[in-house]
This record gives C-alpha cells, sequence and structure tokens, in this order.
C-alpha cells in the first residue's frame, strides 16, 4: 500500500511538473512573441503607446481641474492629439482623439495655419481663446483672417470649442519642429497659467518618451 501511495505521489508530481514545463513554455512563447510585436511597432512608429501617453495626461489634466474624467462624449470637455509634420508642408493625425470624438488618426491638413501651424511655425506653445460671446460663424471669420486658415479648412469644425492649445515636438537638434500635441475644450478659457503649466510639463515628459522610444524627436522647448 505504501509503494502503491508513493507511486501515485510520483505521478502526481510528474503531472504537475509537465503542466508547469508547458506553463512555462507557453510563458516564454508569449514573452517572445510580445517582443516580437514590440519590435514591429517601434519598426511601424505603432501610435497605441502614445495613446497611452495621452490617456495618462488627458486624466491627470482633469484631475488638477476637479473635472470628472467620465465627462459625456457629447460635450468632449478636453480633447487632446498628436500630428506630425509631413512632407509638402501638411500634417497627419497619428493618434485618434483622446477624450470625445473627432477627426480620426490618418488624416492630413496644412501646416501653414490654425493653432497648430502656428506652433510648428513659431516652435513656441500657442494658444487659442475663444469668448464665450463669440458665434460660430464670427468664430470662423476670425480663423480666417487671423490663423490664416481656408474656408475649406474651416468647414466642419466643432461648434462648441471654446479654447485651443498646440505644443510642439523637436526634432533631434531641437531646432525645428517636427510634430504637435493639439489639446482643445469646451470650457471658456480652459487652459489657465496652472493648467498651461501641467500641460508644457506632461508635453516635456511626452517628447523625451517618444525621443527615448522612437529617436526622433527630443524635449520641446515650453516658455
Amino acid at each position: 500500500m505504501a509503494y502503491a501511495q508513493a507511486d501515485a505521489s510520483a505521478g502526481f508530481i510528474t503531472a504537475g511538473a509537465i503542466a508547469t514545463g508547458w506553463l512555462a513554455i507557453a510563458t516564454v512563447v508569449q514573452v517572445v512573441r510580445a517582443a516580437k510585436l514590440d519590435k514591429e511597432a517601434i519598426a511601424n512608429n505603432s501610435p497605441l503607446d502614445l495613446t497611452g501617453c495621452l490617456m495618462t495626461m488627458h486624466r491627470a489634466v482633469l484631475a488638477s481641474k476637479a473635472l470628472p474624467a467620465g465627462t459625456s462624449e457629447e460635450r468632449a470637455v478636453l480633447r487632446m492629439t498628436i500630428h506630425r509634420l509631413i512632407p509638402d508642408r501638411q500634417v497627419e493625425q497619428i493618434v485618434e482623439y483622446v477624450g470625445g470624438p473627432g477627426d480620426g488618426a490618418g488624416r492630413t491638413f496644412s501646416a501653414r495655419g490654425g493653432v497648430v501651424g502656428k506652433a510648428i511655425a513659431s516652435c513656441e506653445p500657442v494658444l487659442m481663446h475663444r469668448p464665450a460671446d463669440t458665434g460660430y460663424d464670427t468664430y470662423l471669420r476670425e480663423l480666417r483672417r487671423d490663423w490664416h486658415m481656408t474656408e475649406e479648412e474651416t468647414k466642419g469644425l466643432r461648434h462648441d470649442r471654446f479654447s485651443m492649445m498646440a505644443v510642439p515636438l523637436f526634432g533631434e537638434e531641437g531646432r525645428a519642429a517636427i510634430g504637435v500635441t493639439y489639446l482643445d475644450s469646451a470650457m471658456v478659457e480652459f487652459f489657465d497659467e496652472k493648467t498651461v503649466e501641467m500641460v508644457l510639463a506632461s508635453c516635456a515628459g511626452l517628447a523625451t518618451y517618444v525621443a527615448m522610444r522612437y529617436g526622433k524627436v527630443q524635449p520641446g522647448r515650453p516658455t
């Protein structure tokens, strides 16, 4: 009987060892696969990690203003995305908006106008505040007159954007902007001094991360 018990135990141990071995092998396979996907993501400039960075930044900014993170998408109190400069003085949105609906990743537009264009041209963060009593049509005229946007570019813009901010990302030499972190809000004067400081610090951290991971940008020069 003792021998039988010992034999059963040995069988149990052997089965457990086999199961553990297969689990270890499966884990190694998953790790290798994840590493391969990670290398492919870097090679293809996958934006998923950048979306994660924006999600963290979005939550932090809302929390600093005591605003709920689960705000209704219809209002989209705060949205943010990232654009990169591409040939022919165009910019391309490389991630979906975080914080609310909007045109998706892959869309392109001129880099010569709007807060995005000005941030790229000036290599400085740019703010735009639309007064609460400024009607939509007046707002569009001002974009065309003061921000050098064409009539075609202003078509379809959201009615409920009252605060806009663009922070440039710089190339390896730090002399020219190669991209922009763009934010907008449905709240009037959303970007007060405290919020601007937080956004600039967050964007500097984002630029540092992108430089380390992709080797194409370095921290911005927020002022």
